[in-house]
């Protein structure tokens, strides 16, 4: 990813109005650090080996993560192939499973993504639907079932309205850049027509989308059903109440005249206005299926194109992400601790002030920075001192030693 101006971060609606998520690449957020300070040859080579100490710290970190929640996982993914040959002895799934989950609540809180509540989710099904669908969620078909979101923001979509007269337009839309589900069926539940079943509930699935509508989450909860709208039960209302009526007007013309044409006139007369009836009833039940599967076609075409993940996939970015979250937290915060914090230091206030300061002047995000967890980083690392609640950095030289010093002995313990 390249540095933007403010100009062009605010065209293409990449401003993250106060989220933590920071979306530099590790290498544009270097070169930017480097760009933005006025070094010595020897102070830069120092920060650029200090840049990839910590890089490899971090992903020796996450390594071992991905190794043991990919790992508690399999037991629970939908997907596995893997046979359990573990003992009786060994940990029961339910304790397994919780340990998974509060390893994934400490995962996506790292990756910055914030939990939306049960309100936050019933809000989105009585709102104005981007894709006009309204859908009805059946939230007793689950024991677990959560949001994270990350990235909210605005787009441009290119809608049709009818009151326009279905010409198109462009209209700014509140969307999640990132949105993941997490949820277990109840017992007994499921999809029953995929032949998988989950009739135990044991099965975690994880799904992730893209650039999804605040609106329109309940889209994309399994166990929604498409409810139609005031127009569309009208072009299915409408016919079969009109031909009722026009079947019930030939009945009493046909009576008269059967009164008169008796036989196997009024026979035939009689099948006719039967079978126009039912033709009706067939016809409205009909239109009934076309109109929810053309909204069902619609969801699924659109869907096609958020998905970027499933399951184990989504375990393996969430790591991805965690992992470069905490990368440019911490050299972020060390660098300003280091070249602008001086020997008396910071508080957290200031830290936090002069970090998003930063942000917004050199790539033109307003991100709300996350002061304490960049510091507990560069606390637990040993790169950063606390005095009476004033933080300070240590110098470059003996930061490129600690780490050297935490890296050696993490390659000696694997």
């Amino acid at each position: 990813m390249n540095l933007q101006s403010i100009e062009q971060i605010k065209q293409q609606a990449h401003n993250l109005e106060g989220d933590h998520y920071i979306p530099i690449g590790r290498q544009d957020l270097v070169r930017a650090i480097l760009g933005d300070s006025d070094l010595s040859a020897e102070n830069e080579a120092a920060f650029r080996r200090f840049a990839k100490s910590l890089e490899v710290a971090f992903h020796q970190q996450f390594h071992q993560v991905l190794r043991e929640m990919s790992e508690a996982y399999t037991d629970f993914d939908p997907d596995s192939i893997i046979v359990d040959l573990q003992s009786d002895e060994e940990a029961t799934s339910a304790q397994k499973k919780e340990t998974f989950y509060e390893h994934w609540s400490e995962l996506v809180e790292k990756a910055n993504y914030q939990k939306l509540t049960r309100v936050d989710i019933e809000k989105a099904l009585s709102a104005a639907k981007m894709f006009g669908i309204r859908l009805s969620i059946n939230f007793d078909a689950f024991q677990h079932l959560s949001v994270y979101v990350r990235g909210r923001t605005t787009d441009q979509w290119r809608v049709r309205k009818w009151y326009r007269w279905f010409r198109e337009e462009e209209v700014e839309v509140p969307i999640y850049r990132r949105l993941i589900l997490v949820f277990q069926y109840a017992k007994d539940s499921g999809p029953t027509d995929t032949g998988t079943m989950d009739s135990t509930g044991e099965q975690v699935h994880l799904k992730i989308f893209k650039n999804i509508p605040t609106t329109d989450i309940d889209i994309l909860l399994p166990e929604s059903r498409v409810r139609l709208t005031l127009f569309d039960r009208g072009k299915i209302l409408l016919p079969t109440v009109s031909g009722v009526f026009l079947t019930a007007y030939k009945i009493i013309k046909t009576s008269l005249l059967a009164s008169v044409f008796t036989g196997i006139y009024g026979l035939f007369a009689f099948i006719v206005l039967v079978g126009g009836t039912l033709g009706y009833g067939v016809k409205s039940f009909f239109g009934y299926l076309r109109t929810k599967d053309k909204y069902q076609l619609h969801l699924t075409r659109h869907l096609y194109y958020q998905n970027l993940g499933n399951n184990k996939g989504v375990l393996f970015r969430m790591i991805h992400d965690a992992e470069e979250q905490e990368f440019r937290e911490a050299i972020l915060a060390y660098y300003l601790l280091w070249l602008e914090g001086g020997e008396k230091g910071w508080s957290k206030p200031q830290l936090d002030r002069r970090a998003e300061a930063w942000l917004l002047e050199i790539a033109g995000l307003a991100v709300n920075f996350e002061d304490d967890d960049a510091l507990r980083k560069l606390d637990r690392l040993g790169l950063a001192k606390n005095n009476d609640g004033r933080w300070s950095a240590i110098s470059i030289d003996e930061a490129n030693s600690r780490l050297g010093e935490y890296l050696a002995l993490v390659n000696l313990n694997s």
